[in-house]
């Protein structure tokens, strides 16, 4: 096994990957490059009134300096705005919303904040963080600032002290805030009467029908909120896209400052695109193959990297392939990982704190690392086919080359089909593509008449005008529709009885999960494809 080196040039990278076949004489291979972009720094000075306690632990922690963007952002929170901060990979966007919040809740009496994610495996990465940085701080009560994750990796005990004496920071999902904090929003009443802020991290991933779900949950999070008399400030973040501001308006029905990082940094990228010429009746086979010998070849330069895959079935097959390369060569393959959604918690956090510690250094994995995990020092990713958008394109390769100063490694091989090749022959069309813009639906009305149902059980209308955008249209017309017919649906205002949010399928029908288990020892999760008929036991 070679010895862990620096990445010499591309001809080089090119050549270690046609001895090891994973491109061959008849592929057709497109190479580019993206030059680097250095940041602007500025000083902390350029944020007035942080406090001494934050401005130490900062310190110690070696935070000497912001980029631009991230001065701006904490600005435009410390005044008071609602904020949605755009910027790529590796941009400093968790300093940018942990920084005020943190500070708000130094000076308040015992303040709560709100952190949600798409993923678990985000909120893990994003919890190290956060106890990083607010390690040895209290609030004007002398109260530590804690953070804690709620969600179901969390035990029904751990999950009721949670409630009953809640820290600082929460860190959940929109499964949750519908499920627990809204449907049992009683038993919340010391974590919510305080919250002053709601953070949204990785906002793009509320897209589609997905997202129109998640936007309701959060405008009627935000209704229930404001039927208290409390508003909080909201802090999104999101990946560089074409609508940050419409988007960040469509979640919450807030109006937001928009600070935008999308050209402001960047480390110098080398793609090396590559159409397959393999015949149809063994691609699937062949291409598992290059895969793997793509990851065989990246090790043996020295690379860290990560290979993602298009299903579950392929990265089973193509890790399960390497490990075998590894055994006949008479090789150790510890190094080397699978990482898919479904994993138990223990080996998601073990294959992440690998990555970061250099113990791991090649994961074959799904989408499920595609998200703002920070994995520094990674140099390579392999993209095998086309995601979904270019914005999940361009969020997979924003994990070679995770600092602006260093290089990364692109390696893109095409499936057999008609996207995928056309931007295997077309590099620069990639390269030069406009964002994608995200799209929610508020308006939808079949989407809407649950969600409706539940803003009668959580803040009644009839006790609180429903009248402007923070609702939504559809949640508006349907309660209007509901009031005129003088239809009120069981078990209003009694949280006690069978709740309206469990029949909410926010991620749709196969959005249940089972939990396989051998001899008591959980393996992980599948998902649900049917509508799932589990009934809310505890919040």
């Amino acid at each position: 096994m070679a010895t862990l080196r620096r990445r010499r040039n591309l001809a080089d990278d090119i050549d270690a990957l046609r001895v090891y076949d994973v491109i061959r004489g008849d592929d057709n291979v497109v190479h580019g490059e993206e030059d680097r972009i250095e940041p602007e720094l500025v000083p902390f000075s350029s944020i007035p009134k942080l406090s001494p306690g934050l401005m130490n632990r900062l310190g110690q922690i070696g935070v000497e300096q912001l980029f631009r963007h991230q001065a701006d952002a904490i600005n435009a929170a410390m005044a008071g705005n609602n904020v949605v901060l755009e910027s790529p990979t590796a941009s400093g966007k968790t300093l940018s919303f942990a920084k005020p919040v943190i500070e708000s809740l130094i000076q308040s009496r015992r303040g709560h904040a709100l952190f949600v994610y798409p993923m678990k495996a985000v909120a893990f990465d994003q919890r190290s963080k956060l106890q990083e940085l607010h390690q040895g701080l209290t609030d004007r009560a002398g109260a530590d600032i804690e953070s804690w994750t709620y969600d179901g990796d969390v035990g029904y005990e751990e999950r009721s002290a949670l409630r009953e004496s809640p820290p600082s920071i929460l860190l959940t999902n929109i499964e949750y805030i519908n499920s627990s904090f809204l449907a049992f929003n009683d038993i919340w009443e010391k974590f919510l009467d305080n919250l002053k802020w709601i953070v949204l991290d990785e906002v793009h991933e509320y897209r589609g029908y997905f997202g129109t779900n998640a936007a309701m949950v959060l405008r009627r999070l935000l209704h229930f909120m404001k039927s208290r008399n409390c508003e909080p400030n909201v802090f999104m973040a999101t990946a560089t896209c074409e609508n940050p501001r419409e988007h960040a308006k469509n979640l919450t029905g807030l109006d937001v400052d928009v600070i935008s990082a999308r050209d402001s940094l960047r480390p110098k990228r080398d793609y090396l695109f590559v159409d397959p010429k393999i015949p149809d009746h063994r691609f699937w086979g062949i291409l598992q193959l290059r895969a793997s010998l793509a990851a065989r070849a990246l090790d043996d330069l020295g690379m860290s990297a990560i290979l993602f895959c298009p299903t579950r079935r392929f990265v089973e097959d193509a890790f399960q392939k390497t490990r075998r390369l590894y055994d006949d060569e008479g090789v150790d393959a510890d190094h080397i990982r699978l990482f898919k959604s479904g994993m138990p918690e223990e080996d998601r956090h073990e294959i992440l704190s690998g990555l970061k510690s250099g113990e791991v250094r090649l994961v074959f994995s799904t989408n499920a690392l595609e998200l703002g995990i920070d994995l520094p020092g990674l140099d390579a990713v392999v993209m095998v086919g086309f995601p979904d958008n270019v914005m999940s394109a361009r969020q997979q390769i924003g994990r070679a080359g995770r600092s602006w100063d260093s290089d990364g490694l692109v390696v893109y091989l095409a499936r057999n089909n008609h996207v995928d090749r056309f931007y295997a022959n077309n590099l620069e069309a990639f390269l030069t593509k406009p964002l994608d813009e995200i799209v929610v639906d508020t308006a939808n009305d079949e989407i809407a008449k649950d969600h409706a149902r539940c803003v009668w059980f959580e803040a009644d209308p009839r006790e609180m005008p429903v009248g402007g955008s923070l609702l939504g249209t559809g949640m508006i017309d349907r309660i209007k529709a509901m009031v005129d017919r003088g239809e009120f649906p069981p078990g209003l205002r009694s949280p006690r009885r069978q709740t309206p949010q469990r029949s909410i399928q926010i991620r749709g029908a196969s959005s249940g999960t089972f939990h396989l288990q051998c001899d008591g020892v959980e393996l992980g999760t599948i998902s649900s494809y049917q509508k799932s008929r589990r009934h809310m036991t505890a919040p």
